[in-house]
């Protein structure tokens, strides 16, 4: 009982409001995996979210899905997307050099993380209302077909310096 209580002060201490309903209808959300055919073309989820009755003072910012975060794009009336990239069958963008000075311009990946905590089968969804970040779960999400993306070209570039 005192946890419950004290991770729900720590909850509303932190200014982060989850949202059981929130203003606006979310229909069946579900995802494809894609990987690239080619070595180096990279991989990835696409999510994608019907939503609609959004407010005019709603923006959708950003998803979390599987330890991602990624922005939410429109791509039609009432669809849309978030591209999660993952690290399967990509080219890192690194200086490898002999020298390690010249390394140093490689940056670690960063990770941020969702203030709530999420299943697998779970998205969550930061929106501004009236430019105040909200926060919503969305759950069930469906894992549809992987697309074969053959002709995807290489991403970033490798200095053997």
């Amino acid at each position: 009982m005192y946890f419950l209580i004290l991770f729900g002060l720590t909850q509303c201490s932190s200014g982060q409001k989850l949202v059981g309903q929130p203003p606006f209808t979310i229909a069946e959300v579900y995802f494809e995996q894609w990987i690239a055919g080619v070595q180096g073309g990279g991989s990835g989820i696409d999510l994608y979210m019907p939503i609609s009755k959004i407010p005019q003072d709603i923006q959708l910012e950003k998803a979390y899905f599987r330890n991602n975060t990624a922005p939410i794009d429109k791509i039609e009336d009432g669809v849309f997307i978030a591209r999660f990239k993952t690290h399967l069958n990509r080219e890192r963008d690194l200086t490898l050099h002999a020298d390690p000075i010249q390394e140093q311009t490689n940056t670690p990946p960063t990770q941020e993380r969702f203030p709530f905590e999420l299943s697998s089968e779970e998205v969550g969804i930061q929106f501004l209302d009236k430019g105040k970040p909200y926060y919503t779960i969305i759950k069930n999400v469906i894992e549809k077909e992987s697309i074969p993306r053959p002709g995807i070209p290489p991403q970033g570039k490798i200095d053997k310096g």
